[in-house]
């Protein structure tokens, strides 16, 4: 509108003046105000503030249309276009010249509703309305805000949301009894939350090692058997079922997928957690994985940014150090990630992790160089960072609970996940702002986006996580399936494409589910992921009638048992004409006719099979089945072995036709 702009570094003008800030495009409005000249703006986008004198060029405008329009209207205001100066009755077609609109022109694309430009200025409404929240809260009701907490037992700690403003919840395994009584421990936290937004409730439900709530919920194989199966519409179908399941018992987050690549058996810490160590079959699982989330009307986190599978320690115990440089970590490492941020997922989980090539000896959940640098400004994030668990080892060793909560902040985190002292972390942040320490600015940023990203999945699902005027169906006889699967045709054409740009997500949803209902999406996902690493062993019997097992713990043999049992085989002891099936644990090796890995694959390597060797990923009841059913030639494992292992390339397995 004709005013100068001066080059300024946009992030410390956003801190000057949190919230009052607009997001625009650089090839719309920059090469207008100037701040693209002489490299001032290297970002994709920049902020830009509106100053006093075009908004009064804009008011003025904006009136002199009005009356315009005043004057080409009737006296009774109707518009009635049959007294315009066109001289057409209402029904009379334009000339041919006007075919191509009403003004003559031809019809303008752009005219259409942009949905990239319209999910902004959605989420800038949201933020907006999360900012007024966040004015009307006390400091320590906002150093509340950023914190989810976890807690001891199995009872609701409900005086964490009514006496402590705790912003959100983790449940943990330990703090899980039954379905039943996580679905009232949700409620009554839920209904506690007495505030115009809801509580944040989230879980890590990754599935395989990494499942916090099992049966009867479905039990879902490890991640590695979806990378295995590499077929993203398939991680879209799973992540969708156990997402409605997760919805039908009251989570609003879930702390999944994970993002990390691995390297192999050098890798302590996440193994059969990561999809595979190919970056690109690692991001189309893991944008498939965002996409299913989203559907089930769930938050998604990936994590561990900005990668944990490529080190070679344990942030549970100690910092582990990535030594790689830039080029590597952004070919491998960063990968999953940058696919996850242009699938739109509203969050993202940083581990802790010292980035050798970014911020030596600094934690990167820590590390400003890492959060705004690596994840906000290169990758173009632009939702909510979640720190990792806050009570690791990599942090606790060095630091004290306020030193890490005024850290991660200051390096642009915005919820503190799984503090071990949640009370004493919000009042160390109380007392930051209050010396000075950390800007009440930076803190009230963190709670609007907070509380904005909970709007969000408010809005489109209900508090209680069912999407606004739809029930939320979590028992019932919906079948086999359940509600949640009960739309997979429909979800899969939804899932077609994950490569979508940040800000523009597809926002249809299925109903909640009831746990348990998504076995057959279990059984399909372990059976397209079991890997059979010897050609001549592909879609044959590999057994006689008679088996015996050995190996793995006694759930393991109980659940190959039933399932033996339920493909026609007969589990004996051992026995003249029994075939041998040796189950083996992660890293483990073994002998058989037939040799199982139930987790990491890496033992195989070393095992010697008569008839073959397979890679289940996974050692649950839908794991079992599968296995019986190709071990009994009912069924082929169709997985591509998605790690290498010493003598066996990446990629083997039996070929689809």
């Amino acid at each position: 509108v004709g005013t100068p702009y001066s080059p300024w570094e946009p992030r410390s003008l956003e801190r000057q003046y949190p919230g009052r800030l607009h997001r625009c495009d650089i090839g719309r409005h920059a090469s207008r105000s100037g701040l693209a000249q002489n490299g001032a703006v290297t970002r994709s986008e920049i902020r830009c503030a509106v100053p006093f004198r075009a908004l009064v060029s804009i008011l003025v405008l904006v009136l002199s249309a009005g009356l315009a329009a005043c004057d080409r209207t009737g006296d009774d205001g109707s518009g009635d276009r049959s007294s315009s100066g066109s001289g057409d009755s209402p029904g009379t077609p334009p000339a041919a010249g006007d075919a191509d609109g009403p003004d003559g022109r031809e019809p303008d694309s752009g005219d259409a509703p942009d949905p990239e430009q319209t999910e902004r200025e959605r989420q800038r409404a949201l933020r907006k309305r999360a900012a007024g929240y966040v004015a009307d809260l006390d400091l320590r009701e906002k150093a509340g805000q950023v914190i989810v907490a976890g807690f001891d037992g199995t009872r609701a700690p409900l005086s964490l949301v009514t006496e402590e403003h705790i912003g959100g919840v983790i449940v943990m395994g330990y703090n899980v009894d039954s379905v039943a009584q996580v679905r009232d421990v949700n409620q009554r936290l839920r209904r506690a939350a007495d505030r115009p937004w809801p509580l944040l409730i989230g879980v890590d439900q990754e599935g395989g090692p990494i499942t916090r709530i099992g049966a009867p919920a479905t039990e879902f194989p490890s991640y590695q058997a979806i990378g295995a199966a590499q077929d993203p519409r398939l991680a879209t179908r799973v992540a969708r079922a156990s997402g409605a399941e997760l919805r039908g018992m009251g989570f609003t987050a879930v702390f999944a997928p994970d993002a990390d690549v691995t390297i192999g058996p050098q890798d302590p810490t996440i193994g059969t957690r990561s999809a595979g160590s190919d970056p690109d079959q690692v991001s189309e699982t893991v944008a498939g994985s965002v996409q299913g989330y989203r559907q089930a009307g769930l938050v998604a986190v990936p994590k561990h940014f900005p990668g944990h599978g490529s080190v070679r320690a344990d942030s549970h115990q100690q910092l582990p150090v990535q030594p790689a440089d830039m080029d590597t970590l952004a070919e491998r490492d960063l990968a999953p990630f940058r696919a996850a941020v242009a699938a739109g997922v509203p969050a993202v989980m940083t581990g802790h992790l010292d980035i050798r090539a970014v911020d030596p000896g600094v934690p990167s959940s820590l590390s400003e160089k890492v959060t705004d640098g690596l994840l906000r400004d290169e990758l173009g994030f632009d939702g909510v960072v979640v720190t990792d668990g806050l009570h690791m080892g990599a942090l606790t060793d060095r630091y004290g609970p306020e030193q890490i909560a005024v850290r991660a902040l200051r390096a642009g985190a915005d919820v503190l996940l799984l503090p071990a002292d949640p009370i004493a972390m919000r009042d160390g942040i109380v007392h930051a702002v209050r010396s000075g320490e950390l800007a009440e600015e930076r803190l009230d940023q963190a709670a609007t986006r907070m509380i904005a990203m909970q709007l969000d999945q408010a809005a489109e699902f209900g508090a209680g996580g069912a999407r606004s005027g739809q029930s939320e169906r979590s028992t019932g006889d919906e079948g086999e399936d359940g509600a949640g699967e009960g739309d997979r045709d429909e979800g899969d054409r939804q899932g077609g494409d994950h490569r979508q740009d940040q800000g523009s997500p597809d926002r249809r949803v299925v109903p909640a589910a009831r746990p348990g209902s998504s076995q057959s999406v279990a059984y399909d996902a372990a059976l397209a992921g079991l890997t059979v690493l010897d050609d001549d062993a592909c879609g044959e019997a590999l057994v006689t009638d008679l088996v015996s097992v050995s190996g793995g713990e006694r759930r393991d043999q109980d659940l190959f048992t039933q399932a033996a049992t339920r493909a026609g085989l007969r589990v004996v002891g051992s026995g003249v004409g029994a075939t041998t099936v040796r189950l083996l644990e992660s890293g483990e090796s073994g002998s058989g006719d037939v040799v199982v890995a139930l987790d990491s694959p890496y033992g195989l390597a070393s095992s010697e099979a008569r008839s073959s060797r397979i890679a289940l990923f996974g050692r649950t009841p839908a794991s079992f089945r599968a296995l019986a059913d190709v071990l009994a030639g009912e069924a082929t494992g169709t997985g591509q072995l998605p790690v290498e292992l010493d003598g066996v390339p990446a990629g083997t397995g039996c070929q689809v036709d």
